[in-house]
């Protein structure tokens, strides 16, 4: 398989490959020229995107933050409030003056006692139960709320707690402290009241007017109402608010059906199990706000036992606080919620990042592209600046061997044959008849050498045959006289109409073939060669092939002047001309010219 070695009429000669063709290294250099110039704007462009990008994303995860310590500042104030307010209550019960005469004469005063209490829970409308136990933890008085009209139970109904927790917890207080239970289900009878009922129970100990203690009044809180005022508080909430107990369940959760659970006998889901490290953080002391991969979480641990502990029969908002067991607040937001607005913003900078990206990509293309031309250009004109040095030199040195030939042809070959012609005239001058003969016919057939001489270094310089008898017919006298002279034999197969080329458009074509046959000749070392000419309307198409020894770059730079030749005739003649040859596998040179526009050129 025969290599290309150069087309275009471009570089026939040895050197690089025309910077101005496209091919692989033109397009690394494209691309890398370019890439020199995308990266550092995409990476401004990133930037000019990311750092918005992460701006809004940290203020809206600051605006997450401040919303749910506010939401969990008002919910912790909301069941403070309401833990005052009972505590309150339940004191004030305690002390009461019908409280005091009934521990003194209780048939004589249970109706008033019990009237009292009636209209206490139907005022206040938030206590599930009003109720005096004894020493014992039997009942004495009891009034049920029954959902807005309050009733006294009837002795005989009345219940014995002492086994209750509640119960015996208050007993171990001193007089000035006041008991408030976890928040969980109403227990009747020994089983979980149904429909579910939160209540929270406050009890504290209650002595007689000699200081004796006597018994312990609890006030049942309905805990709905709490419970309504922590969900009214975090309606507008984005996230979920959870309530969760000490052991790590749901008071309120995601599900309704997962509340309770453990009260329920339920251990499916739990607060502390669907989410291990945030219980681990809301188990420690304190508030606690963290950015989990799940969203973010927001923790408020809330001590609701606490105790009023001032002096005895303080006031009933005298009162301090102690810790005990504990209510915890989770406020949560998933991390969809926490990054929608931040990832709308990250979609929108994408989209418009992404055209301008594609825009910068054509425009660093295009100036890379141009660029690389330009570059490719004056690569060229260099090139052409040194060729064109190159054969100036080269035609100098060709016109001086070429005077230095013909100046030895005619001063050699000429001036001798002259010189035998005169000496010829001379001695027949002096001469007998006889020998006159001899010398005249001697210098007359040198003068016909000198005449075929004249002619041979006349169709050297330039061939009449073109004008005599055109070009098919000079071609094909050419090829006869390489075969003659040089011993070439030359396979050809002339397609030529005369009439649509111009006479000097022939001499180019004539001396193409001439040139390229030189060629063979002097380099191929082939004794056979092939030459196709084929001539219609529209264009001239010449191919000449051997299959000789092939070109080499050192060869053809060191006698590339033919080639140079057939370069610059098809330049002139706005053809294209191609040379495919490898070493050793012979060469073929097709040129094609286009007509019928080059019917004359200068």
């Amino acid at each position: 398989m025969r290599s290309n070695l150069s087309s275009g009429g471009v570089n026939l000669f040895g050197g690089d490959a025309d910077p101005m063709v496209p091919n692989q290294g033109f397009f690394r250099r494209v691309i890398r020229r370019a890439l020199w110039t995308l990266v550092p704007m995409l990476l401004l462009m990133f930037l000019a995107g990311a750092i918005p990008y992460w701006w809004d994303r940290q203020s809206h995860q600051l605006l997450f933050e401040q919303n749910t310590e506010h939401l969990l500042n008002l919910q912790q104030a909301i069941i403070e409030q309401e833990i005052r307010t009972v505590v309150s209550d339940v004191r004030y019960l305690a002390r009461q003056q019908v409280l005091m005469d009934f521990l003194e004469d209780a048939a004589a005063v249970r109706g008033t006692l019990e009237g009292n209490y009636i209209k206490f829970a139907e005022e206040k409308g938030w206590y599930d139960q009003i109720r005096f136990l004894n020493l014992e933890g039997r009942e004495e008085i009891r009034v049920n709320y029954h959902d807005g009209t309050p009733q006294a139970v009837a002795e005989s109904d009345l219940q014995l707690k002492s086994d209750r927790y509640y119960f015996q917890d208050t007993l171990r207080l001193n007089d000035t402290e006041t008991f408030i239970s976890p928040l969980d289900l109403n227990v009747e009878h020994g089983t979980i009241e149904r429909p579910l009922k939160p209540v929270i129970r406050f009890a504290v100990p209650v002595t007689d007017f000699h200081g004796d203690r006597r018994g312990v009044l609890v006030l049942n809180y309905l805990g709905d109402r709490l419970l309504r005022q922590l969900d009214n508080a975090a309606e507008s909430f984005p996230g979920g608010c959870w309530l969760i107990n000490e052991r790590g369940y749901y008071i309120r959760g995601p599900r309704s059906e997962w509340e309770w659970n453990d009260v329920l006998g339920n251990d499916e889901h739990a607060f502390a199990t669907d989410y291990p490290q945030a219980w681990q953080r809301a188990s420690g002391r304190g508030p606690a706000q963290w950015l989990a991969s799940e969203g973010l979480f927001t923790i408020r641990v809330i001590h609701t036992h606490v105790a009023a502990a001032t002096r005895p029969h303080a006031a009933p908002d005298d009162v301090a606080v102690r810790a005990g067991p504990k209510l915890i607040l989770v406020a949560f937001v998933p991390i969809t919620v926490l990054r929608r607005d931040s990832d709308r913003l990250l979609r929108q900078l994408s989209w418009m990042g992404g055209l301008a990206a594609a825009l910068l990509c054509v425009l660093s293309w295009v100036l890379a592209h141009a660029a690389e031309q330009r570059r490719g250009h004056l690569q060229q004109l260099t090139i052409a600046r040194d060729q064109l040095r190159g054969l100036a030199s080269r035609l100098i040195t060709a016109q001086e061997e070429e005077r230095r030939k013909l100046s030895r042809e005619l001063h050699d070959d000429l001036g001798q044959i002259l010189a035998s012609v005169g000496m010829d005239i001379e001695l027949a001058q002096n001469v007998s008849e006889n020998e006159r003969s001899q010398y005249l016919t001697q210098a007359l057939q040198g003068v016909r050498l000198v005449s075929d001489k004249v002619r041979q270094t006349a169709a050297d310089v330039r061939t009449s045959l073109l004008d005599d008898i055109g070009l098919r017919a000079a071609i094909q006298e050419l090829l006869a006289d390489f075969e003659t002279r040089y011993q070439l034999r030359c396979h050809a197969n002339l397609d030529v109409n005369d009439t649509v080329v111009s006479e000097d458009v022939s001499e180019h074509v004539y001396r193409i073939v001439q040139e390229s046959l030189t060629n063979i000749v002097r380099h191929a070392g082939v004794r056979e060669a092939r030459l196709d000419v084929h001539i219609d309307a529209t264009q001239i198409k010449l191919t000449v092939a051997d299959e000789g020894s092939g070109i080499v770059r050192s060869s053809s730079e060191r006698q590339g002047l033919g080639l140079i030749g057939i370069r610059e005739r098809v330049a002139l003649l706005r053809g294209t001309c191609e040379i495919r040859s490898a070493a050793g596998q012979g060469t073929e040179i097709t040129v094609v010219v286009p007509l019928p526009q080059l019917r004359s050129v200068p």
